[in-house]
């Protein structure tokens, strides 16, 4: 076992080399869109034909989640192979990938860390969104609708409001059959700021934990001091 602040600022540092890349990588992604995103300028539309305020919205608030995914890896899998005394170490890496699910993850950091609930509650919504976005929710229907339809030559209506008699005669009732998928809009636009910065704020606590002097390290290719 590793004594001492100096083993475990250096066992940190070794693993800001080789284990930080992604979750660094992705986090500065989600800034880059951030900024293009504010200094844009002209109105937000969404639809057919978007303006760049939704796609710049979309990747900061997706590249925050895999910020977001990445650094719970990386703790999670430092606590098992480094932060535990190998006699342990094989039943550990086992534990390690059987955390396959958000739940499972989320479950160890509250049980392994210090996080506050506040904070994984945010991760979890974030990691969320970002699956209701990759994974769009089918929405099938088939059966009877109605729906005001108007006849080809609209002139004899004119400029005026037209009347609920004149609209009840509009209506009529289809045998449709559509398939709707979760789409994307304003709200995301406006809610990517907010994600941006609960990955912020995760990947400062997560990086924390690395250095808890509540899990020593062990292994020998991990000793040593400054």
């Amino acid at each position: 076992m590793i004594g001492g602040s100096g083993g475990r600022g250096k066992h940190a540092r070794m693993m800001a080399s080789m284990l930080h890349t992604n979750a660094d990588l992705f986090l500065e992604i989600a800034r880059e869109h951030l900024r293009r995103l504010v200094g844009l300028k002209g109105p937000r539309t969404v639809g057919r034909q978007s303006s760049p305020h939704l796609r710049h919205a979309i990747i900061c608030s997706v590249f925050s989640a895999f910020a977001v995914e990445h650094a719970i890896t990386e703790l999670i899998w430092s606590r098992f192979f480094f932060q535990v005394p190998k006699p342990y170490q094989a039943i550990a890496l086992d534990h390690a990938r059987s955390l396959r699910n958000t739940d499972a993850r989320l479950d160890f950091l509250r049980a392994a860390t210090n996080l506050p609930d506040d904070l994984i509650h945010e991760m979890k919504r974030l990691i969320e969104y970002r699956n209701k976005i990759a994974h769009a929710r089918p929405k099938p229907f088939e059966g009877k609708m109605k729906s005001v339809e108007f006849p080809e030559d609209e002139s004899e209506f004119g400029i005026r409001t037209v009347t609920g008699d004149e609209l009840q005669k509009l209506i009529v009732e289809k045998d449709v059959k559509h398939l709707e998928l979760d789409g994307v809009g304003t709200p995301d636009i406006d809610i990517a700021p907010q994600n941006l910065l609960i990955a912020e704020q995760a990947l400062n606590v997560l990086r924390s934990e690395m250095d808890s002097s509540e899990w020593p390290v062990f292994g020998p290719e991990c000793s040593g001091d400054e």
